[in-house]
This record gives C-alpha cells, structure tokens and sequence, in this order.
C-alpha cells in the first residue's frame, strides 16, 4: 500500500472531541459508503429533471470501484433505450461531481478532468496529457523535451506536478 491508501485506511469510524466533551461520528468512508451512493448524493441537490436523474443512475451501474466508466456510452445507450445524447448529458453531470475525474472512460481523460479544474494550470502539463501522451506514458522525457524546445527538467517537473496532484483512479478513497 502506498501512503496515500494508508492515510485512508486509519480514518477511524469514531472520534472523540475533547472540546466540551462533545463526540462526533466521523463516517468511515473504506466501508460504509460507496462511489455510487456519493454521487447519488450529489445528484440529489442538482437541478436535473427526473428523467436527467434516471440516466445519470443508469449511467452511475456503469461505473468500476476505481471511478472509471468501462463501457462504451453506444452500448449503455442500446441497452438502455436512451438516447446517445442523453447518455453524453448524464456522463457529463456525473464527471462534475466529486472526486474530480470520476465517469472518466480512460486514464488519460481522468487526469484530464482533474487538469481542467485547476485555477492555475501549471506549463507542459496538458501537453504531457494531451499531445504527447503516449512518451508521458513510457516517460520519454528528453523526446517531449525536444519536441517542446524545452529542458528535461521541465518536463519532468510537469510530470512531477501530474503525479502529486492528479489521482489516476478518483474513487480510491471509496
């Protein structure tokens, strides 16, 4: 396990607070709560119609314990009698919510999200996840270095970025 997972892990299911004797539950969210069940809780407070809502939950059977839509949105779509563009629309709402990057159907896009919420969007990282994707992937950092006209270095303090700040399966925590 890595420290990330670790810190997670030791979230206990109760806590005491010492001020004025006063005790808190705090959820256990490893156990008692899953991805789907908090992106259903965010849904509930969006202003979706009821057959927005329907689709979204559709949408939310499709999603893997790691945060990830795996399956092809024609698919859900035929299945389902949706509409494709209703199934983009749910896809959509469902990538608003929290954890950034969840509802993403791959890697890339996942860190793509997350990315796009970002205030200040640090230089060459959404080059390293954009146009050069698949040398970000192998860590070719002198080829992107090159083609960027650019220092190594600053290549790699963009991955550094990526890797610090961006979780590649949103719904770790879960």
């Amino acid at each position: 396990q890595n420290d990330y997972t670790e810190r997670y892990n030791d979230i206990k299911s109760n806590e005491e607070i010492s001020s004025n004797n006063q005790k808190r539950e705090f959820a256990d969210v490893t156990s008692s709560s899953s991805i789907h069940a908090h992106i259903e809780n965010q849904i509930s407070v969006m202003r979706l119609s009821a057959y927005e809502k329907e689709c979204v939950c559709t949408i939310l059977q499709y999603i893997d314990d790691t945060g990830f839509l795996n399956t092809d949105i024609k698919i859900i779509s035929e299945n389902h009698d949706l509409h494709f563009d209703d199934v983009k629309f749910a896809i959509e709402t469902i990538q608003k919510c929290e954890p950034t990057g969840i509802g993403a159907s791959n890697l890339q896009e996942c860190l793509l999200l997350q990315f796009n919420k970002l205030e200040k969007k640090p230089k060459f990282v959404e080059k390293l996840l954009t146009e050069h994707w698949p040398e970000f992937q192998k860590q070719n950092f002198l080829k992107i270095a090159s083609q960027e006209k650019t220092s190594v270095e600053d290549i790699k303090n963009a991955f550094r970025f990526i890797k610090a700040n961006f979780d590649p399966r949103p719904a770790r925590q879960f």
